[in-house]
Parts: C-alpha cells; structure tokens; sequence
C-alpha cells in the first residue's frame, strides 16, 4: 500500500522515516529547496521538550548532542524565563531524509491536463480533462505545514511574519522575545524575536504581526535590528511568511474526506503554540501517526491518531479560542503558564492590546 506525504520539512521528513522503517511504501513531495519556515535552526523552550526530542531521537538511532548547538537563556520581556536548545534544523532534517528521496514539485490530487485529439472531420481539438493523481495513495498526508494543502479553511486567522537573518560583531547569547501584544479576535500573539542561530554571530530575527502591513512590519522590524545592534551589522536575507493560526478541530488531522484517507501532522494540523511555535509537536505527530498505522492499519489507526492528538493537545485549542474571544478571565491566566508573566502584567497587557 502506497502513502504520499505533503511536505519533506521536520514534520513530514519524519514521518517518512518512521513509515519506511515499517515497511511502507513512501512518496514525499516539496517543491522548495529550503525545507520549513525558519530552517536554520529550532528552539526547545524547556527540558521537558528537550527530552521528547530526545526520546524520538532513540528511535531514530541518532544522538542528540550531534543536532544541539547550543544552550540559551529564554528571555522574555526582560525576564529570564529557563533555558532553551537551539537545535541545526537543516541538518537535522537532511539526515533523516535526503533531498535526493524528495519529489521535487507540489502535490496536487488533481490537475487539469491538455489533450489533443481529432474530430471526425479531421479537426485538432483541444480539451482540459481533470486527473486524479492522488488514486494511487491509500493515504494522503498533508505535513506542507501553512500551505494546508489538503485543508480547506486556510488562511482565516493565519498570522504574518517579516524575517531577516543578520550578522553581527556584537554578541547575543539570549533567545529573546519582546513587544508582545494581542489582536482581537486572533488566536496567537504577536511579538519580535533575536535568536542567536548555528554561525557565531549570526542572528534571525524577525516579528508576527496581524495588524501590520508587510511594508511597516519590514520598516518595524529594521528599526529593531539598529535598536539592538546599531549599525555594526549586515543582513544575510530576509523573507516575508505567515504562520498557521488554525484551530485542529478546523484541520484534517484525520478520517476519510470524500472518499480519500487525509491526516495532519505538525503545523498543517494547528499544532503550534501561542507563539506560533511548533517544534515539539512536529516531533510528536509523526511518531504518534506511524505507530497508529503500524499498530491498527491505515483506516482504523488514522481514528487513533486524531483522537490521541485531540485528546493529548487539546489546550492548544482552549488556548487559542480563549485568545480569540478575549476571555478576560482565561488570557491572564494562560500568559501566565505559557510566559511566565505576571498577573499584573497580563492585565496591563490585554488593556493595551484590546483597547487600542
């Protein structure tokens, strides 16, 4: 039986290398030569995410402290909050699944084709029929993480990000995230960030903004830079992206859709955090989905999965729809245990954020 994976960044490239391990006849498609948004590197914020990676990584036959570059404070608004890894993603995600293995284009279960044939008169005729390419898969899983190309609501409540990579003599060793605030009727939080990345000196840094247009989050974000560095720096790239903002009861995590067996990991299945972050789900997903195939076949196991996810992330959710509905009672309480903010602070935070 044959399965198409979606996407060859963290979330699909293991997966892939879960399911060939169990015997499965795998296709993976992304037409993008860098894999995953941000692919330099990715931040565990804790111990408790470092040692889930680490635990994925036995199974992986791999050691841990090959992939982690370093270990920083998480600074956020000023105040230390633990200490974070800094994992080389691009290595990483190579290892586990050569570029070489990758179908170099975007999966599309149909696509209009031209035809040429001859009428009875002898005319050409052209004609546009549509052709199922997806017929072949007994499943189909979508890991393009915002691209959601198996979803259908996709970009509703997605949040936007202006990204630069820099490089600088001055030296930074802190995860830092500031000038957080709140967008009504949005489910994740906007913010900036500086994280010192695989290169001595080398920083991305960038902001997430719903409210911005992509020409003042550019000019915002510039404005950072020199605030932080001066002018004692030069910019390696900067792109502009989005983050996915969706709800995993609005994703396909699982079950048959219109005859076609679809599942969700990672990013694509609304499984990121307040701050768009998505690291220890993309580790978790995969491995929960492989086993539940293996363990129940395709059918049964894709049921398991989606309720194990629902079940096991399920504040993901309660803490976007609380976001979203500016539950005054609920957000103070939640940036609290997800920044370790104070009270005061959430408060004075949703004031700013909601009123103006």
């Amino acid at each position: 039986m044959k399965i198409c994976i979606a996407g060859a960044g963290l979330a699909g490239s293991l997966l892939y290398y879960f399911l060939k391990n169990f015997g499965f006849n795998v296709d993976v498609y992304d037409p993008g030569i860098i894999r995953g948004c941000r692919s330099l590197n990715f931040v565990f914020q804790n111990k408790e995410e470092r040692s889930l990676f680490k635990k994925v990584c036995k199974y992986l036959n791999v050691y841990i402290n090959d992939y982690i570059v370093k270990e920083a404070d998480l600074i956020i608004n000023d105040k230390k909050v633990n200490k974070c890894y800094i994992i080389n993603k691009t290595k990483f995600v190579e290892n586990v699944l050569p570029r070489t293995l990758i179908i170099h284009r975007e999966y599309k279960p149909m696509s209009s084709v031209m035809r040429a044939k001859v009428d009875e008169l002898g005319n050409l005729i052209k004609e546009y029929s549509s052709e199922d390419h997806g017929k072949d898969y007994k499943l189909i899983v979508d890991a393009s993480g915002v691209s959601k190309v198996m979803q259908e609501k996709k970009f509703n409540d997605d949040i936007k990000t202006c990204q630069f990579i820099i490089r600088s003599f001055k030296k930074i060793d802190d995860y830092i995230i500031e000038n957080i605030s709140l967008a009504k009727g949005k489910p994740l939080l906007q913010y900036f960030w500086i994280t010192p990345m695989v290169e001595d000196g080398t920083y991305h840094i960038g902001c997430s903004s719903y409210n911005m247009s992509y020409i003042e989050m550019k000019s915002k974000v510039l404005e950072y830079i020199k605030e932080v560095f001066g002018s004692g720096y030069d910019i390696v790239c900067n792109c502009n992206n989005v983050i996915n903002g969706s709800l995993m009861r609005e994703s396909r995590l699982g079950g048959i859709y219109k005859g076609r067996a679809i599942a969700s990991i990672g990013e694509a299945g609304g499984l990121i955090s307040l701050l768009g972050f998505g690291n220890v789900y993309a580790f978790l997903s995969p491995f929960l989905l492989a086993k539940c195939i293996n363990k129940y076949g395709i059918e049964d196991g894709i049921i398991r999965y989606k309720n194990l996810v629902s079940k096991t992330f399920s504040y993901l959710d309660e803490r976007k729809i609380a976001l979203k509905r500016c539950n005054i009672l609920k957000v103070p309480k939640i940036l609290k245990e997800s920044l370790s903010i104070s009270m005061s602070d959430c408060l004075e935070l949703m004031m700013k954020s909601y009123l103006y």
